[in-house]
C-alpha cells in the first residue's frame, strides 16, 4: 500500500510551521478533512495513520484489511481507507491513504508518513522546533549533504556502531536513541532494565542497555548511549539522539541536508541519559 498522497499544492515560498514535542516525538496542528487534529510528524511511518476515535469523527470508512510490521518485527493487522485531504498551513495533501488502527494509545488523533512529504522538501528543525514545507526544486541551504536511502520506505542514513559502518533508519516517532541488535553488531553492552515501547499495535515489553563504546552519527559522537534491544540487520536513530539537527529530506533528489549551530567547526562529543524512559514510543 503506498502512502503518497495523489496530489500536493504548496505555494512557491513553502510554509513553516511550530513543532511541539509529546514523549519525546515531533508533532503540530493540522486539518485532516477540515477538522482540527493533532498529528505525530513519523519518518518511520510508510503510510499516515489515525486512531479509530479520529476516525469515527472523520466518519472515514477504513474497509480494507492492511497487514503490517510492528517496530518490534511483530506482524499486525489493521484497516485502510482513504482521507480527502490534509491541510498543514498553506499545504494541502489530497487523496492520501491511510491506516486505522485499533485502539487509542497513541498520544496524538494520528501520524503523517514520510511518504506523505513525498512531492516537498520536508525540514525538520529540531532545535528551532519548526517544519519546513518547500518546492522540490528549492536549492538546497548549507549543510553537510548525503544521499538519501530508501529502506522498505524509510529514510536511512549513514551511521558507525563500534567498528561497524551502515545505514541507519531515521524514525521521528521512535522518542528514544537508537535500537540495534549488539550481538548481531558485534559490539558489548550491559543492562540498564526492562521498559516498555509503544507500537501501532499496543504496550511491548523492551530491554534498555547501555553501549560500552561509541556510535558516530554524522559529524556527531555519542558515547555510551542508552539503546533499545532491536533484532534486525538495521540500527534505528529516534527523536532523542536527532535533537541537535535539522535535517531536509528531498525524496525526489534521493538527498537529505543535515545541520545545526556547531556545523562545520568540530565532531560534537554528545552524552544521553542512560536511564530507561517510562515510555519508548
Amino acid at each position: 500500500m503506498s502512502g503518497q498522497p495523489r496530489v500536493t499544492r504548496l505555494s512557491a515560498g513553502g510554509v513553516s510551521l511550530p513543532l511541539h514535542f509529546e514523549r519525546g516525538a515531533p508533532a503540530l496542528a493540522a486539518a485532516v478533512n477540515g477538522v482540527p487534529m493533532e498529528m505525530e510528524i513519523d519518518t518511520g511511518a510508510t503510510v499516515c495513520v489515525l486512531t479509530e476515535r479520529a476516525a469515527a469523527n472523520l466518519r472515514i470508512s477504513a474497509p480494507w484489511p492492511a497487514i503490517g510490521t510492528s517496530f518490534s518485527g511483530d506482524r499486525q493487522v489493521h484497516r485502510r481507507g482513504m482521507i480527502d485531504r490534509i491541510d498543514l498551513g498553506e499545504a494541502t495533501f489530497f487523496d492520501v491513504p491511510v491506516v486505522v488502527i485499533q485502539g487509542d494509545q497513541l498520544p496524538f488523533d494520528g501520524l503523517l508518513g514520510f511518504p506523505l512529504f513525498s512531492q516537498v522538501q520536508l525540514t525538520l528543525d529540531f532545535p528551532g522546533k519548526r517544519l519546513r514545507l518547500d518546492p522540490p526544486d528549492t536549492p538546497l541551504r548549507l549543510g553537510y549533504r548525503l544521499d538519501l536511502q530508501d529502506v522498505g520506505g524509510i529514510p536511512a542514513l549513514p551511521i558507525k556502531i563500534g567498528d561497524r559502518r551502515l545505514d541507519c533508519l531515521i524514525d521521528t516517532g521512535f522518542s528514544g536513541t537508537f535500537a540495534f541488535d549488539p550481538d548481531r553488531l558485534g559490539v558489548q553492552s550491559e543492562p540498564i532494565g526492562m521498559g516498555h515501547a509503544f507500537e501501532l499495535g499496543g504496550i511491548v515489553p523492551t530491554e534498555f542497555r547501555l553501549l560500552k563504546g561509541e556510535v558516530e552519527f554524522l559529524y556527531a559522537r555519542y558515547q555510551n548511549p542508552p539503546f533499545i534491544v532491536l533484532p534486525g540487520e538495521n540500527p534505528v536513530i529516534g527523536s532523542v539522539a536527532l535533537q541537535p539537527f535539522s535535517i531536509t529530506f528531498d525524496q525526489r533528489r534521493r538527498i537529505a541536508l543535515v545541520s545545526d549551530a556547531a556545523f562545520g567547526r568540530r565532531l560534537r562529543e554528545l552524552r544521553l541519559d542512560a536511564s530507561v524512559p517510562e515510555r519508548a514510543r
